[in-house]
C-alpha cells in the first residue's frame, strides 16, 4: 500500500475556496469553540485590531498573560518546582503573531520578567536557565525600545 501523502496548504486552500461565507463562518466558530488557544488567537487577531483601547487590549492579552503566570505557578497559586519557561515564551510569541501589537508584546515580556523575578525572590530559585531566560527577554526588551533590530523570542 503506497504511503498517504501529507495534506498541504495548497490542497486545503483549494477546498476552502469552494466554501461559501456561511460555511467559513461555521468553520471559524467550530475552531473558536474547539480550544482555548484557538479562541485566544481569534480574539487577538480580530478584536484587538477592531477596538484599540487599553481595556480591549488588556482583555485580548489576558489569556496570554495567564499562560505566563501558569508557567511559574499552578492553578492554586503554588510555585512550580521547575518553571515552564518555554511555555511562557511561547505565549509571548503567539500573542505577537496573532496581533502584531508591539506594545502588548512588550507588556507581556515585562510580565515574564517581573513574574520570573518574583518567583526567584519568593522561592529561592537558583536555576541558571531561569536567569538566562530572564536576561534574554530583558535584552529583547532593550533592543525593541532602543530601536535595534533582532527582536526574537
Amino acid at each position: 500500500m503506497p504511503p498517504v501523502a501529507r495534506p498541504t496548504w495548497s490542497a486545503l486552500k483549494r477546498a476552502l475556496s469552494k466554501c461559501g461565507q456561511p460555511e467559513l463562518l461555521a468553520l471559524v466558530r467550530e475552531l473558536f469553540e474547539l480550544s482555548a488557544d484557538n479562541r485566544a488567537f481569534l480574539v487577538a487577531r480580530f478584536l484587538a485590531r477592531a477596538a484599540h483601547t487599553d481595556a480591549a487590549e488588556g482583555f485580548v492579552a489576558a489569556p496570554y498573560r495567564q499562560r505566563i503566570l501558569d508557567a511559574f505557578y499552578d492553578k492554586g497559586g503554588w510555585p512550580r518546582s521547575k518553571p515552564r519557561l518555554a511555555d511562557a515564551r511561547k505565549g509571548i510569541r503567539d500573542y505577537r503573531k496573532a496581533t502584531a501589537d508591539m506594545a502588548g508584546t512588550l507588556e507581556l515580556m515585562l510580565t515574564f520578567v517581573e513574574t520570573g523575578t518574583e518567583f526567584s525572590l519568593d522561592f529561592g530559585a537558583e536555576d541558571a536557565s531561569l536567569f538566562n531566560s530572564l536576561s534574554s527577554v530583558l535584552g529583547e526588551i532593550e533592543a525593541a525600545c532602543g530601536g535595534k533590530p533582532g527582536l526574537a523570542l
